[in-house]
């Protein structure tokens, strides 16, 4: 597997372990120092303890919304130790009996430890 492979695919499985809340799997994946910037407030969240929080309350509004993210084609760059990552992203579930669909991107920096890709960042832009 290429560089720009196995930095994706730890992307991958940080959103796989999201959508199926498996929160140790998406935590394991991400460094000590992670920020996650979403459209939820407070918008920003640092190191492992409020991912682990953030992780908690997306399982509650996955189960309430039936919702999933998922990626499409990514662009991938690799230097050394540190990638980036961009792809868009497409959110859908179920609210009140009517399914929705909600665009955007999602952004990552990860690092490379022993051998393994580390999510360090994570953001989620929607679209307008």
């Amino acid at each position: 597997m290429s560089e720009n492979e196995a930095a994706l695919s730890a992307l991958r499985h940080v959103i796989d372990a999201m959508n199926s809340g498996e929160n140790s799997a998406g935590l394991s994946a991400m460094s000590e120092n992670v920020v996650i910037i979403d459209d939820v407030a407070p918008f920003q969240r640092a190191g492992r303890d409020e991912a682990e929080q953030w992780f908690r309350r997306l399982a509650n509004a996955r189960n309430r919304l039936h919702a999933s993210l998922s990626l499409d084609v990514a662009d991938v760059q690799v230097s050394g130790d540190r990638a980036y990552v961009v792809a868009p992203g497409h959110l859908n579930g179920r609210l009140s009996d009517a399914d929705f669909h909600v665009d955007g991107v999602v952004t990552s920096t990860l690092t490379e430890r022993d051998g393994s890709w580390l999510v360090d960042s994570l953001i989620w832009s929607r679209g307008r």
